[in-house]
């Protein structure tokens, strides 16, 4: 067997200038540690994301039970956050309660600005705590408390009892109902009624088990940087100033519903359907009434699905209208958005949640759950009150079949058998979000591929495609990351190559732990960010002096050291699939309606492309060029 030692990640003090200095917390035995990360280690991990995935491998084993204090729930910032626009961001991680793979989920808001000004680049909590503690940290003090009197609360209360104990100035990641009865696709929540979710992977669940409700961050410091003035100028060259107004928002939203509904994105009937004639654009309209624009830590423009209604708090996003509305087939603007104030307060993914729902009327539609099972509630398509009711029955595993629901939909049709796993739509465990896989062959390819379970933000493959034409463009020479080529949504060839490049790119932004709305076309007015403008913020902002070559090869690296967690827990080949629905199926209408990917051609391209082997396992090759040496013992 091939062994390495592994990198020594940590020292007590900083070996450089500007490194990422951790909290570590171990909830058996009640202590707290603040370390630096070695310079080494976070030259080649940036931070986020990348430097998750690295404490996650040196951290776990094949055989870690994801539900176990061997398993560090992990949160992170970036060497961006806080620093430059658009840096509100952090990234929760660790091993998917949901999955049983690597896991990672990200939210905005405010929070991991009060992280990274407090003096902390991240946590990484370990353990178990016998009773409810929360996580109190300050830039002068950290304390683990009880909190015994705040364990059945829900997100929101949470949050405003700290705000009532420490002052407006403190925002809070949290648990709530649905974390504290380990339901799988429970969430993290941060900013309280703002409705801020690290939402997937189920690492709210995690949190539950090692009995943590909550970390609180008060602080209104400045996230420090190597050379300020630098880079304000940098800032000031790549991110001109815009006026957006609100009608200007309100435009670009209804611009956004119609590339996203017209495509035929949007989930239908458990994906089985392309046609909701019940719901149209006038949720644009809905969606805006009694409505304000929110904002999360250094936005300019704030993204046209942030809103907060008349009560304060977040009001409906496309990733619940259409899980929780669409798929089930309920058109009820106003109880759908109370399904997603529930998934906010009790802390639920409502992605995970509307695809369990739907997988569940399906089933019962099929007959393959007994009467005595739903305890009389009418389970069918458009009821919108029996919806409403699962909800919360889900967050509190009240009932049998709610018990066997909150497992997420992998797990609930092994429960229920009788050939249940046909409707369960989900890729390595993790629910597909409202973006059909038909709709761009992307889209197919990243879900397959991800490194968390089914994913269409771990490319972010959408934006590189010209929608007005069908036959194939030049997509075989796609430069990397270069986001004025297009290839058409439906061809095959070029596929692999751009899905791996924009996989890479995505793990460099998320390391960074920058909105990847930053890349996108046409954010009100501004240009997407191109990989040189990132490159110069973290320069600036590190004191280094990193090429494009090595920035390029630093989110290869990271892509592939999330793929070698997985492999170490089995995965390969096998399972970079998706549900037969999507791959024999056509949704029959709308621009993309008998498209169905040709993911069998694409893979082949894309294992190629990445340097793997046909059974979907990085080589030996690949690692030693990317430096994850202490991988090889895996694969050899």
């Amino acid at each position: 067997m091939v062994t390495h030692t592994p990198e020594q990640i940590y020292a007590a003090q900083p070996d450089a200038e500007f490194l990422p200095r951790l909290l570590i917390v171990d909830l058996t035995n009640g202590t707290t540690e603040a370390v630096y990360v070695k310079a080494d280690v976070a030259r080649k991990y940036l931070g986020g994301a990348g430097l998750a995935a690295k404490i996650i491998w040196q951290d776990t084993a094949a055989e870690t039970p994801v539900l176990s204090g061997e398993n560090p729930l992990i949160f992170m910032t970036g060497p961006l956050t806080g620093a430059v626009p658009y840096g509100g961001r952090h990234v929760v991680a660790g091993l998917s309660p949901l999955t049983g793979i690597y896991g990672e989920a990200h939210s905005g808001g405010h929070w991991a600005f009060r992280l990274r000004s407090a003096g902390y680049h991240g946590v990484v909590v370990r353990g178990r705590a016998k009773t409810p503690h929360y996580l109190f940290i300050s830039a002068d003090r950290v304390e683990l408390r009880d909190a015994q009197t705040f364990w059945g609360m829900d997100c929101y209360e949470f949050e405003e009892a700290l705000k009532e104990l420490e002052g407006k100035k403190v925002s809070t990641a949290a648990i709530g109902q649905a974390g504290e009865n380990l339901v799988k696709f429970a969430c993290v929540m941060n900013d309280g009624k703002r409705g801020r979710a690290a939402a997937r992977c189920g690492f709210g669940a995690l949190m539950g088990y090692k009995k943590l409700k909550g970390i609180a961050v008060r602080s209104a410091g400045a996230a420090g940087v190597a050379d300020k003035k630098a880079l304000k100028a940098s800032i000031e060259k790549y991110f001109p100033k815009v006026k957006i107004t609100n009608d200007v928002r309100k435009t670009k939203g209804r611009e956004l519903w119609d590339s996203l509904w017209l495509m035929g994105r949007a989930p239908i009937q458990n994906w089985a359907s392309g046609e909701f004639k019940e719901v149209d654009d006038t949720i644009v309209d809905v969606l805006s009434e009694s409505a304000k624009y929110d904002f999360c830590f250094g936005c300019r423009t704030s993204c046209v699905e942030s809103r907060l209604n008349a009560a304060g708090k977040r009001h409906t996003v496309w990733e619940a209208l259409c899980p929780i509305g669409t798929q089930c087939l309920i058109a009820d603007y106003d109880a759908v958005h109370l399904a997603y104030d529930y998934c906010n307060q009790y802390g639920l993914d409502s992605i995970s949640l509307g695809a369990t729902l739907a997988f569940a009327i399906e089933c019962a539609e099929a007959g393959l759950i007994k009467a005595e099972m739903l305890e009389g509630l009418d389970l069918s398509w458009g009821n919108a009150e029996a919806m409403l009711s699962m909800v919360k029955k889900i967050a509190f595993r009240e009932g049998p079949l709610a018990d066997i629901l909150a497992e997420g939909t992998r797990q609930a049709a092994k429960a229920i058998g009788a050939g249940a796993e046909r409707f369960a739509m989900q890729g390595k465990g993790l629910e597909i979000a409202a973006h059909d896989p038909r709709a761009y062959n992307g889209a197919a390819l990243e879900n397959a591929t991800s490194t968390f379970g089914a994913s269409h933000m771990s490319g972010f493959t959408s934006i590189y495609y010209d929608y007005s034409v069908k036959e194939d463009l030049d997509g075989a020479d796609i430069s990397r990351w270069v986001t004025t080529e297009r290839l058409s949504p439906y061809q095959v060839k070029g596929q692999g190559k751009l899905t791996a490049k924009a996989q890479d790119f995505i793990c460099l932004l998320n390391s960074l732990t920058l909105c990847l709305f930053t890349n996108s076309t046409d954010c009100f007015g501004r240009p997407p960010l191109q990989p040189p403008s990132y490159l110069d913020f973290l320069n600036i902002a590190t004191g280094w002096d990193v090429d494009l070559a090595e920035f390029y090869q630093m989110g290869e690296r990271i892509f592939n050291l999330q793929r070698m967690i997985c492999v170490r827990r089995g995965v390969s080949a096998k399972d970079d699939t998706l549900p037969e629905r999507f791959l024999a199926t056509t949704r029959g209408a709308g621009p993309a309606g008998e498209n169905l990917p040709d993911l069998d051609t694409m893979l082949a391209e894309y294992y190629e492309v990445r340097g793997w082997g046909s059974d979907g396992i990085p080589g030996t090759k690949k690692l030693k060029s990317l430096g994850l040496d202490e991988c090889l013992s895996v694969v050899v």
